[in-house]
């Protein structure tokens, strides 16, 4: 009965049994890691492997949801959607193999807003982690272009959009309006326009010093020597001379004018005669068909007819006022308007020199920090070191297992005994 007993089975038996067939062993735990690191490089990891990349803008407007030059909103996640990714691959032949749509379409680009908050936990930085799918590229150089090309497109957006800005709006309508006194306006409303531009640039970019090209000067120098030009030379000034001495742009279409209005007071004051012809027959009838004991009040009907007289008498001297405007119109000097399209050529030279002055400041100014200096790294993963440990252990424990099959018998009774070298040697002689 005893030796029906299975004996039982040591620690170092078991181990004796699993590490005796060396050849197959070694040759199993090659072959696991052999198969396992290439289907870890190929397979697993071009699934799960990111580039990714940490960054952040110097201006307030892109760490955020902020502003474009010309107003329109810029939303940080916008990164990341099918426009935006079109539009970079679509600048550059290089990215031509970059499958976006399906990178949207598997949720393989993700863009993370983050924060940095101090001991109150009011937010002191903000930071961009953008992570990328590796397998969308053929190579890490190709995703570092296509990401930082990426990060950098509300920059390179921005300054597409302030090439394509009129600012010239208030001067094109100078050269449409009929009257002096709107020509005036747009003036003032353009000088207004670039002093406001240029306040604007210092407050997102500081008070640079230009190039030479733009006046080798601070912006708020460049600016004061604009708005003292025209404190010096007001146009106000020209607006002052026009009204005292009656001058007007197109004389042939003002007296058309004039004539409008006059013809309009004349109609009103040739209804109020009527309405007040009527009032008095309605006075006289009254009286007539009353007897000399009945007494009226009247009153209503005399302030009414002394209101229409007032008027009347108002509306003859702005008629007489006219008549003078189109018998004696003034004929505006040649020189006038000379001096009147030289402030609105002072104010296009000034307008384009504050445009090729945001956009040095622009491209210049505006920047993006990488907190990694290689802009992208990778992540995720098993490394190459890792997975051959990995699979040098399952490679072994593969080994043992095989080993213990093949000689499970060996568990319970003794290996045969190996003949020693001298005897091998005697018999085979």
């Amino acid at each position: 009965m005893e030796n029906n007993e299975e004996k039982e089975v040591s620690l170092g038996r078991l181990f004796k049994v699993m590490f005796n067939r060396k050849i197959p062993l070694i040759a199993i735990t090659l072959g696991t890691m052999l198969v396992g690191c290439l289907g870890i490089n190929f397979i697993y990891n071009k699934g799960v492997e990111t580039y990714k990349s940490e960054f952040k803008y110097n201006i307030s407007d892109f760490n955020g949801n902020g502003k474009y030059i010309d107003g329109s909103s810029f939303y940080f996640n916008s990164l990341t959607t099918q426009k935006v990714l079109q539009s970079v691959k679509g600048n550059n032949e290089e990215y031509a193999s970059i499958d976006v749509d399906k990178m949207i379409e598997k949720n393989a680009i993700e863009l993370e807003l983050n924060k940095t908050y101090d001991v109150n936990k009011d937010p002191i930085d903000t930071y961009f982690t953008l992570s990328v799918n590796q397998s969308y590229f053929t190579s890490k150089d190709q995703a570092k272009s296509f990401i930082s090309s990426l990060i950098n497109y509300p920059i390179t957006h921005n300054n597409e959009i302030q090439k394509n800005i009129n600012y010239k709006v208030n001067l094109e309508r100078f050269d449409q309006v009929e009257f002096f006194e709107n020509q005036f306006s747009y003036l003032e409303n353009q000088l207004d326009y670039i002093l406001t531009k240029y306040d604007g640039l210092i407050s997102t970019y500081g008070d640079v010093i230009v190039s030479q090209e733009n006046g080798g000067k601070k912006i708020s120098t460049l600016r004061n020597e604009l708005s003292m030009y025209f404190t010096n030379y007001s146009i106000n000034d020209l607006r002052i001379e026009a009204n005292q001495k009656g001058y007007v742009k197109d004389y042939t279409t003002h007296v058309e004018t004039l004539k409008l209005r006059q013809d309009s007071y004349k109609k009103t004051i040739e209804y109020n005669e009527k309405t007040i012809e009527s009032l008095n027959k309605q006075i006289k009838g009254l009286l007539a068909g009353s007897s000399t004991s009945q007494s009226f009040d009247l009153s209503s009907y005399n302030a009414k007819i002394a209101e229409l007289l007032a008027e009347n008498v108002n509306l003859q001297k702005k008629v007489d006022d006219l008549d003078e405007q189109i018998n004696n119109g003034q004929t505006t000097p040649e020189s006038f308007t000379v001096r009147l399209n030289g402030y609105r050529e002072k104010l296009e030279d000034e307008t384009d020199k504050y445009k090729a002055i945001e956009k040095e400041v622009m491209e210049e100014g505006t920047e993006v920090f990488f907190i990694n200096t290689n802009v992208i790294e990778e992540d995720g993963g098993i490394s190459t070191l890792a997975g051959a440990a990995l699979t040098f252990v399952v490679g072994i424990v593969i080994g043992c297992v095989v080993n213990l099959i093949l000689d499970y018998k060996y568990l319970h009774e003794d290996f045969p005994a190996k003949p020693d070298k001298k005897k091998k040697e005697a018999a085979a002689e």
